[in-house]
């Protein structure tokens, strides 16, 4: 993390990563800073861009002393992430993806919350843009805010075994940066769908989490460029076990009283599902090589809940997969 010592600093530092989306970076760069009633910097990351995006990005730097451009060679969202992480000096910080935006007013209203309260996490709300222009939104139990205003992480993902309304998302979250850069929250490099590792971890060491209630973000749902149309299965299925690894590791070294012990453990089997419906629709040779990484994975974890809770959801699927063969 960079030391301010020679600049005030600002509120919000807002961090973009980019590769290559010159179609969407100007909708995404006009919607941040359009916001009125911030002191925000805004990092953009420029991770290797092939295509017109560091022409744009360099333009947009020039016109608007609160950007600041870097540019690195192609490492992956997770180090772009981390680079803007390293950078940053503002309060608290909003990750955002370079193909979507920020609905207006926005971020005055949630820093509001943020400073209000001196909260070290606030959840937002997600507005979902489909590509057929239907229009969903991702909001956290209703319930739970009006309970709870403010809340430690770890019972807010005790709350989400209840809910069963968890958004992995990092946009999702404006964050303290104090205490990402006290607590190393860094993102792991090389893998798929990170957020999943590193938003319960985050929110494991936030002492106090309150909400917002109007929506701040439009993620845009693009069904032909998803990470599951262009990532092959073998890699996202590696990746979706070294996050399973990583969790259960987490969850071996929690106290069980801890709040968000009952979270882990569910969150594990989501995502282990998730792998194993990946390998049970492609290939023996890589049905048989996920069996081998769960057999090296209980071997490693050595702790019988969640040996015992991978291998149900195995057999759940496998017993699904043979109720519908025999309907087929």
């Amino acid at each position: 993390y960079r030391n301010m010592n020679k600049r005030p600093q600002p509120e919000l530092s807002v961090i973009v990563p980019v590769y290559n989306t010159e179609t969407f970076i100007t909708t995404c760069l006009d919607s941040i800073l359009s916001q009125k009633g911030v002191n925000m910097e805004v990092i953009i990351v420029n991770d290797g861009s092939t295509d017109n995006s560091a022409d744009i990005l360099k333009r947009y730097a020039k016109q608007d002393s609160r950007i600041r451009y870097e540019c690195q060679k192609n490492q992956g969202l997770s180090v772009a992430r981390n680079t803007g992480l390293r950078s940053a000096v503002g309060k608290y910080v909003l990750f955002v993806d370079s193909d979507d935006w920020l609905l207006p007013d926005s971020l005055h209203y949630y820093l509001s919350i943020a400073h209000r309260g001196d909260v070290d996490v606030v959840v937002g709300k997600v507005k979902i843009y489909y590509d057929n222009g239907a229009v969903g939104i991702w909001s956290y139990s209703e319930n739970l805010h009006n309970e709870h205003p403010i809340m430690t992480g770890a019972e807010y993902l005790n709350s989400v075994v209840r809910s069963r309304r968890f958004a992995p998302m990092v946009y999702t979250y404006f964050c303290r940066r104090s205490m990402l850069e006290q607590s190393e929250l860094f993102f792991e490099p090389g893998l798929i769908h990170e957020d999943e590792l590193w938003t319960p971890h985050m929110l494991l060491h936030a002492k106090s989490v309150t909400f917002g209630s109007m929506p701040h973000y439009a993620y845009r749902r693009r069904s032909s460029c998803s990470i599951t149309s262009s990532t092959s299965q073998a890699t996202r299925l590696q990746s979706l076990m070294n996050i399973v690894r990583i969790m259960s590791e987490t969850y071996c070294a929690m106290q069980p009283t801890s709040p968000a012990y009952p979270f882990f453990i569910m969150d594990i089997r989501a995502i282990y599902r998730t792998c194993a419906q990946i390998a049970l629709r492609n290939t023996d040779s890589e049905r048989k090589a996920f069996e081998d990484m769960t057999r090296s994975l209980t071997h490693h974890i050595k702790n019988d809940k969640i040996i015992n809770a991978m291998w149900r959801e195995y057999g759940s699927i496998l017993k699904s997969m043979a109720i519908n063969t025999e309907k087929g």
